[in-house]
């Protein structure tokens, strides 16, 4: 085999392999998955975490019962306030624009609250041993509620 011939070979071969490593690198995702934490959502992660026993999980559940109530009762009044807001497209007056997007922005806000003091009321429910274990997970709230991936903040 003459020295042509193998460089030919090698350089088709490396080739090859490049193209095999893209289109590797092209079919995974561009993110990693966010963890999933089964049909109960971070419920059982938090439990894991704080290592709740079964008083603190049950009156957990109860937590969990009163800020689904709030945070749905809060995001039905976002949605009406954003159908007003774009049944106002239809007309030829656009003069609540701003007053109710303050109003949406002021319910996010209340979201926001929301969920703060559900978490303020899960640390009450914490016993001093657990404390240490809620300020490491508290640490890793906005990231694991966060709705879309994205990179993490120190």
């Amino acid at each position: 085999m003459t020295k042509i011939r193998l460089l030919t070979i090698s350089v088709i071969m490396l080739m090859i392999m490049n193209i095999a490593m893209l289109l590797f690198l092209m079919q995974r995702p561009s993110h990693p998955p966010r963890p999933q934490h089964g049909k109960e959502g971070p419920r059982s992660l938090i439990i894991e975490k704080l290592k709740l026993d079964q008083e603190q999980v049950k009156a957990y559940e109860l937590l969990i019962q009163k800020h689904r109530q709030d945070i749905l009762g809060t995001n039905e009044r976002i949605e009406e306030e954003r159908y007003f807001l774009y049944n106002e497209l239809t007309s030829s007056q656009y003069g609540n624009m701003d007053s109710v997007c303050a109003v949406i922005g002021a319910l996010e806000a209340e979201i926001e609250r929301i969920h703060y003091i559900h978490f303020q009321n899960i640390k009450k429910l914490c016993r001093e041993d657990q404390i240490p274990l809620f300020n490491e997970l508290s640490l890793e709230l906005s990231n694991l509620f966060n709705a879309k991936p994205g990179p993490k903040k120190p």
